[in-house]
């Protein structure tokens, strides 16, 4: 598949400090923190989605604004 990075399962970002099994919040999106991590060390997380959940899919990686390309994690 054409753009194909990652299934998204797990999606790895730089995150204020988290132990493993933690929730985290980043801005509208929210993960399981897979492993132990201090501030700006990368993060493991494992996604998921909420009942009712009407977003189809969130930026993975910073783009600028504008931009006409992003990696995105798709929903589903």
């Amino acid at each position: 598949m054409r753009g194909y990075v990652q299934p998204g399962v797990s999606i790895t970002a730089t995150a204020a400090a988290a132990s493993s099994g933690d929730g985290v919040k980043m801005g509208n999106f929210f993960g399981i923190a897979s492993g132990d991590a201090a501030i700006g060390e990368k993060l493991v997380l494992t996604t998921s989605a909420a009942s009712g959940n009407t977003r189809i899919g969130l930026a993975v990686t910073s783009a600028a604004n504008p931009s006409g390309s992003v990696n995105v994690r798709l929903d589903g």
